[in-house]
């Protein structure tokens, strides 16, 4: 096997030892969920959208992956002793942590790329800073991705299969087809 099969191999396990440990997080979890842990959930989700978008992004710097601070609270939605509306505010925290991150990963950057890693990186952060606070400040867009993240949940339900497509459609198709529609017009 040469250095691409080897490669292959490596990514193909490396995504399967993920799905297993999020499979195994998520029973372990649902197991805890007693009061004492939804009582501490609570307070730093329930309590207000300014403290769970806080946690959620603290919480994502501390361990350096938002995969991780939405993979812990799925089990906890699932089996809802949290409400949805109880994780928003920590899921768009923890987009913000990820960015907040990136920033200060370019804050190493040396010399005149670092101040273009530093550009990006603010940028990055004032988007995902003003999307969460718009999220959490216009019920009706809270509502909105509340209902999405519920239609989404069925439709993988019913199936993989139609779950991928879904995706695939989502994220492939459509913007194709809006830069094609794009160029077509201009």
């Amino acid at each position: 096997m040469g250095p691409r099969g080897a490669s292959v191999v490596a990514i193909a396990l490396g995504a399967l030892v993920i799905v297993v440990a999020v499979r195994v997080i998520s029973r372990q979890l649902a197991v805890l969920t007693a009061a004492t842990t939804r009582t501490l959930l609570e307070r730093s989700s329930g309590a207000s959208d300014a403290l769970g978008l806080l946690s959620g992004a603290l919480i994502t710097m501390a361990v350096s992956s938002s995969s991780v601070t939405v993979s812990s609270l799925l089990p906890f939605a699932a089996t809802k002793s949290l409400r949805y509306r109880e994780v928003l505010p920590v899921i768009l925290g923890a987009n913000v942590g990820t960015t907040l991150t990136a920033l200060l990963t370019a804050l190493a950057v040396p010399g005149s790329m670092g101040s273009i890693a530093v550009q990006a990186a603010l940028i990055h952060v004032a988007f995902n800073v003003i999307s969460a606070l718009l999220v959490l400040l216009i019920p009706p867009l809270r509502t909105l991705i509340l209902w999405m993240g519920q239609v989404s949940g069925r439709v993988a339900a019913r199936g993989y299969t139609l779950a991928a497509a879904v995706l695939a459609a989502s994220y492939l198709v459509l913007p194709l087809a809006v830069i094609l529609g794009y160029t077509l017009v201009t």
